[in-house]
């Protein structure tokens, strides 16, 4: 039941179990998937304005580390923002600094917000706008 008594029960000779022969034994491999690499950490603003720009919100956030990305979701087929902002960091003592100085300030380069936090992964396979469905007369309902 554990390491050094399956190293043990190995390296015995003749090998059996229950009293029949058995050939080579191995060390089983764990069927547990390995744990995800840690991906860069992001920062969920929002109650963002229309009027904050890409390259205001960069020059804000790195003042706290390396920003790698600015992303402002856009409405599927408008193409207006959602008035949400992700902000992806170099590590999370950076993007934790960058909350709580802007959470202090209340601002993001003078411009408000409503809330900001460490954004959370989305279940793998679930992101974007879901399928819509259109009716057409001539061909019933499909998807788009």
């Amino acid at each position: 039941q554990t390491a050094a008594g399956a190293n043990e029960a190995i390296s015995k000779s003749p090998r059996t179990i229950s009293g029949h022969m058995v050939g080579d034994i191995q060390l089983a491999a764990s069927r547990q998937p390995a744990p995800a690499p840690m991906q860069e950490p992001r920062i969920f603003v929002s109650g963002v304005p229309e009027e904050l720009s890409s390259a205001t919100a960069q020059a804000h956030f790195e003042q706290f580390g390396t920003v790698n990305d600015v992303f402002f979701p856009v409405e599927y087929g408008t193409q207006i923002r959602k008035g949400i902002l992700f902000v992806r960091f170099g590590d999370i003592h950076q993007a934790n600094a960058a909350i709580e100085a802007t959470k202090a300030t209340g601002e993001i380069a003078g411009y408000p917000f409503k809330t900001i936090s460490i954004a959370s992964p989305g279940a793998p396979g679930k992101g974007g706008t879901p399928m819509r469905t259109v009716r057409t007369p001539a061909a019933g309902f499909r998807p788009y």
